[in-house]
């Protein structure tokens, strides 16, 4: 994200909890203030989440939903990112397994091929050793 369109949606987010802060202060002191006051400010708050909406349309990135919902519980990032890393990794070792298992089965038929239909086999090298293009026809 630049920072000419990161600029005005931080701005929003500062103004905004500034909203909330305020807000907070008038229900804390209800009876002080009054009831016009208090609804002022929750219109002023309510404004202010519509201009971080308008600004979030000039944002180009997408936070994904579980790291929100893991901020929300209390997580730190640096804890998830390290857990999303730990599972990519793992995923990443099952996916060289499974590649190791298909060539060693591939290898095993192909061996098994050969020795059991030898002349189909010759025929078979015979056309994947062509080049590709004097193979079709």
């Amino acid at each position: 994200m630049s920072a000419n369109h990161r600029r005005p949606v931080l701005q929003s987010v500062d103004q905004l909890l500034w909203s909330l802060v305020n807000l907070e202060d008038s229900l804390s002191d209800l009876k002080r203030e009054g009831r016009d006051a208090l609804v002022g400010k929750v219109n002023q708050y309510v404004e202010h989440l519509d201009k971080l909406k308008n600004c979030s349309a000039l944002l180009e990135d997408d936070v994904p939903l579980d790291l929100v919902d893991f901020l929300d519980g209390g997580g730190n990032p640096d804890v998830f990112t390290r857990d999303l890393f730990i599972g990519c990794v793992v995923a990443n070792q099952e996916s060289k397994g499974k590649v190791v298992a298909f060539r060693s089965l591939r290898d095993t038929l192909a061996s098994e091929l050969k020795s059991e239909y030898p002349e189909e086999w010759r025929a078979f090298e015979a056309i994947t050793s062509q080049p590709e293009s004097s193979a079709a026809p």
